[in-house]
């Protein structure tokens, strides 16, 4: 699992449709929109109460990926609990990010 960040849901949205190097399960974080989800097949899904751009799930099916949206949540909360986490370079290179552990 990979951690792609981006500066706009709408630029997240974008990326993932055309790059090769973001794949099905990747997590997607915006941290200034504060929305963070994954991509699911081809479409980015919302794990946040924020959504931006992406897809939300539907409540009669949120069971089926209860588990994908607390590892994204969790993963996102540490992400933005990092000092570094508002690096420039992360917010406007989409500079990718591999937590240790995860």
């Amino acid at each position: 699992m990979t951690i792609h960040v981006f500066d706009s849901s709408g630029e997240a949205y974008d990326h993932s449709q055309w790059r090769d190097d973001i794949t099905d399960g990747d997590f997607l974080f915006v941290p200034a929109e504060n929305v963070a989800g994954w991509l699911e097949k081809a479409w980015p899904v919302a794990a946040t109460d924020d959504e931006g751009e992406f897809h939300t799930i539907h409540i009669t099916a949120r069971h089926m990926f209860e588990q994908q949206i607390a590892d994204v949540r969790e993963a996102f909360a540490r992400y933005m609990g990092e000092d570094w986490a508002w690096d420039l370079n992360a917010l406007y290179d989409n500079k990718l990010w591999q937590p240790a552990g995860l």
